[in-house]
Parts: structure tokens; sequence; C-alpha cells
């Protein structure tokens, strides 16, 4: 089970960080950097870690963290083979949380 939670952890990880470097990766490592200095979050926990991780967003880029958590979730849900339905008023914990769900009976 701890390892099942771990390749999630991995693959929402990967989708993180893919989603960041679509701004380049200087603003990726601002953003990393961002997390690890003001709220003590190292990029490998960020997916333990996401209410942090998006209040880190949030600081950054205001409204726009919205089309960051958008392209999280879209990178993950694709990862994953979901299909990636967008739902009014759900946030990245949200979509993060119905993924392990969908995953639960899965290889997660």
């Amino acid at each position: 089970m701890a390892s099942d939670a771990r390749g999630f952890e991995d693959v929402l990880l990967k989708a993180i960080e893919e989603a960041l470097e679509l701004f380049g990766s200087s603003v990726k490592e601002v953003v990393l950097f961002y997390c690890q200095t003001r709220h003590g979050v190292a990029r490998e926990e960020l997916p333990r870690r996401l209410a942090e991780f998006v209040k880190c967003l949030e600081e950054i880029f205001s409204y726009a963290a919205l089309i960051i958590e958008h392209q999280v979730v879209s990178n993950l849900y694709s990862k994953l083979g979901l299909r990636f339905t967008p739902r009014r008023h759900w946030r990245l914990l949200d979509y993060v949380e119905e993924a392990k769900r969908l995953q639960g009976g899965g290889r997660w």
C-alpha cells in the first residue's frame, strides 16, 4: 500500500513539474524555491502538501494560479489514463482526491 501511494505521488510530482515547466525552467525553479523558503515545502513533498503548494501558487500568480492548477490536473489525468472533465468550482485538491478514488481499485 505504501509503495502504491508513493507511485501516485511520483506521478503527481511529475505532473506538477511539467505544468510549471510550461512557463520555463527559470519560473519552475523560482516557484520551487519560493515553496521551500516561504513555506518549508521541499520539491519532493509537494504531492503530500498540496494545500501549501496551492497557497504558494496563489501568492505568486494570484488568479492565474488556476491556470497552473488546471495544467497539473490535465497532466495527472493523462498520465493515469483518466478522462479529465473540468468541474465548476473544483480546484487541484478536489481533482487529486478524485484521481486517487478512481485509481483506488487500480495500481495505486
